[in-house]
């Protein structure tokens, strides 16, 4: 009588089965030893029991039951078998599209078997990088929830938000794609657990308190007087702000303001948004008037307030969406708010050029001239304040630009002498730039190194055409604007180069392995975020709050780069300068901490992070040899959520950042 086989213990552990990698079967394996893991388990297989039923394939019944011997394959009667040659040749092609799914037969047929070993191999190790499906990686099907209106009556988490990566909440949970700042966070906790283990001691807090539910009316009662009076905002805002985002017309605002007889919603809320970003813009450290004003501003943003379709309604919400909320670290919330931005002015038409009855254009002149001005500054200010907003989102544009559907011209340069349109235009140039690539990285297929140098060959040609910067007796608003765009244009170049970075960061590969143009990805990526450091530094002085707020956040971009790049090459050659530009960016943290509480917990994640850079690689990533799961990007917990910028470190579920392929 056949003795009854006992179940057989599983070789491979709970963990690597689930990682998909090779498990050595010690107890503890050495895979759990290397990543960590704390309970190494073998979970004893259960025999498969199968119901027997027929199955019908092509011309075939199969018959499965739970015994092979049994299997039996059944012709149908008056069907004759496929043809075997034709089987066996689509059997060869699928095989062929497995091993080499880049490159087609008649290419293969001219490589010799060495050739074809190396290809593969290659070929293997790159798509080991991607997920499933070219390059996505799965939403955890965990739902999804934040709340930032509550994060904002807490002076801690106003330095923290759900896109950047500085806060270690675990309910920040909004999704983020392979150009925010959480990809590289993610990249860095997983080369480097201790890190993740030391940020959850220094940050670790609890959840705030339930808010007390004020009205708008008390919570404005209850804010402090503001320092700065209305005057020195508006002049402040208009030396500052304007240069960068021309939505208003000057004249017509100080007219309105002036009078005073004005008490409507719309102009209300404008009013006070005008006055909230002149106070960040005019403030010194530690001055909180902006607060006020924004409070009063809050009075009229209600539910109602979307049903006001008027030119300062939408300046109001422009001006809430694509600068305020961002000041406040809501960037969730300034994202919806565009979206409502954009539907209304849609609604009010500004997406189309104005023409007469009869087809042909509006007659220029006087007053007509001037609103039509302003109809287009609204509308291309809108795009390139969605545009910025999105920058580290890795979310679709959602149709932000549609030249089929959208023929607004550009603004005039005619009478123009602070040289505001000339701005704009090249701003819209560059924008409609960064919306392509956008759109890109929030694609699901796969992001290629030929498709990112020539995008970036369109960037660089952008810059070569745009006016020389810091002309000699330049305006101060045309300092702050162009001191931005030269942000926005390296921060642009960073996040093309950046994902084959992340690519590396997940593999095994030394650098010498890697394919040319991957190579020269990973050293522009560095080179880049070298050269953001080196110009924030030298254009530190004067200290301005509006300066620090956006200079801190782009300096912390770069920064994580040239992090990740000390983690995976210690050793390199240019490890020195890297080192280098990490401490002067502490020291410009340093300095920026009492104008901004994101740039003070800026300064305290790189410095955790620096610091294990510098301690013993005993987690690391010295030893090439060691073998790195590359599923596991798809399959970590770590929420790294963020501060205008943050690390949340409980589910990153959802996050694509598999996307980059040399393939073309």
């Amino acid at each position: 009588m056949a003795s009854i086989s006992q179940p057989k213990a599983n070789k491979t552990c709970s963990e690597c089965r689930r990682r998909k990698i090779r498990c050595d079967g010690n107890q503890p394996c050495g895979q759990c030893v290397y990543y960590e893991i704390p309970d190494c388990q073998y979970v004893v297989r259960k025999r498969r029991r199968m119901a027997s039923r027929p199955r019908i394939r092509g011309h075939y019944v199969v018959e499965e039951s739970t015994s092979p011997a049994s299997d039996t394959v059944t012709r149908q009667r008056g069907q004759d078998a496929p043809d075997e040659s034709h089987s066996k040749t689509q059997a060869a092609n699928i095989i062929l599209s497995k091993l080499f799914p880049t490159h087609s037969p008649e290419y293969l047929m001219q490589l010799s078997s060495a050739e074809l070993a190396t290809l593969a191999q290659a070929s293997n190790s790159r798509s080991s990088d991607q997920s499933p499906l070219d390059g996505e990686v799965p939403d955890s099907g965990d739902e999804r929830d934040w709340n930032e209106v509550q994060e904002q009556e807490d002076p801690e988490s106003q330095a923290c938000d759900d896109v950047n990566g500085l806060s270690l909440n675990a309910h920040r949970r909004s999704f983020m794609g392979i150009s925010s700042t959480r990809a590289i966070l993610r990249a860095i906790f997983r080369l480097k657990p201790s890190i993740q283990q030391e940020m959850s001691k220094v940050f670790d807090r609890t959840d705030p308190a339930p808010l007390t539910h004020l009205g708008n009316h008390d919570k404005a009662a209850q804010t402090p007087q503001p320092i700065i009076d209305e005057q020195i905002c508006i002049e402040a805002y208009f030396e500052h702000v304007q240069g960068i985002i021309p939505l208003l017309d000057e004249d017509e605002f100080r007219h309105h303001w002036s009078q005073g007889t004005r008490c409507d919603s719309a102009w209300l809320a404008l009013l006070n948004m005008v006055l909230a970003l002149g106070a960040v813009a005019g403030g010194g450290p530690g001055d909180k008037s902006d607060d006020f004003y924004y409070s009063r501003a809050k009075e009229h943003f209600n539910f109602e307030f979307l049903g006001i379709g008027s030119i300062e309604s939408l300046q109001a919400l422009c001006l809430l969406g694509g600068c305020y909320l961002h000041y406040r670290n809501s960037p969730n919330m300034a994202y919806a708010v565009m979206g409502a931005a954009f539907r209304i002015a849609l609604a009010l038409g500004l997406h189309r050029e104005p023409v007469n009855a009869d087809g042909s254009g509006l007659s220029t002149g006087g007053r007509k001239d001037a609103k039509l001005e302003t109809r287009r500054r609204i509308w291309w200010c809108l795009f390139c304040l969605d545009t910025w907003g999105g920058m580290t989102l890795g979310r679709p544009t959602l149709g932000r630009w549609d030249p089929v559907a959208m023929d607004v011209s550009l603004p005039s340069e005619f009478k123009d002498p602070l040289a505001l349109a000339i701005f704009l235009t090249c701003t819209q140039k560059f924008c409609v730039l960064a919306t392509r690539m956008q759109q890109h990285f929030a694609n699901i297929n796969t992001w290629n190194c030929n498709g990112v140098q020539a995008l970036d060959q369109e960037v660089l040609d952008w810059s070569e055409g745009t006016p020389s910067p810091f002309p000699p007796a330049c305006a101060e608003r045309l300092i702050t604007q162009q001191y931005m765009m030269q942000h926005r244009y390296l921060n642009l170049r960073l996040l093309l180069y950046r994902p084959a970075l992340l690519s590396w960061a997940a593999r095994t590969a030394p650098f010498i392995s890697l394919q040319p143009d991957e190579q020269y990805a990973i050293q522009q990526c560095r080179a880049i975020a070298c050269q953001a450091v080196d110009y924030i530094a030298s254009k530190m002085q004067p200290l301005l709050k509006i300066r620090i707020w956006t200079a801190s956040w782009y300096l912390y971009q770069a920064c994580l780069v040239l992090l990740l790049s000390l983690i995976i090459e210690p050793e390199h050659a240019e490890s020195w300068t890297w080192r280098c530009m990490i401490e002067k960016t502490l020291d410009m943290f340093e300095t920026m901490s009492p104008w901004s509480v994101a740039a003070s917990r800026s300064k305290r994640v790189v410095a955790i992070i620096y610091g294990a850079c510098r301690a013993p690689l005993n987690d690391g990533f010295n030893d090439m040899s060691n073998v790195f799961d590359a599923t596991a990007w798809d399959q970590l917990t770590y929420d790294m959520s963020t501060d205008g910028w943050h690390p949340d470190m409980f589910s990153l579920g959802g996050d694509d950042l598999n996307m980059f392929s040399n393939s073309a």
